[in-house]
């Protein structure tokens, strides 16, 4: 019986991990799309509208605190 909760417990902290990884790729990613939108903010091509209107898309589908 004591087993079962040991894997329960070392499941449910995997689990955290996992979220904490994704969590932090979320965050480099909305980061290096900020970059590249401030790069590109002098730009008015269409080209660069469809990554700005992809990059809301993301922002509003995972959020962070950078991306929000």
């Amino acid at each position: 019986m004591g087993t079962g909760r040991h894997e329960r417990h070392r499941a449910a902290a995997a689990h955290d991990a996992l979220d904490d990884a994704a969590r932090i790729d979320s965050t480099l990613v909305a980061s290096r799309l900020n970059t590249l939108l401030d790069a590109a903010r002098p730009y008015g091509t269409t080209t660069v509208d469809d990554v700005r209107t992809r990059a809301k898309e993301l922002a509003a589908a995972r959020p962070t605190t950078i991306a929000a």
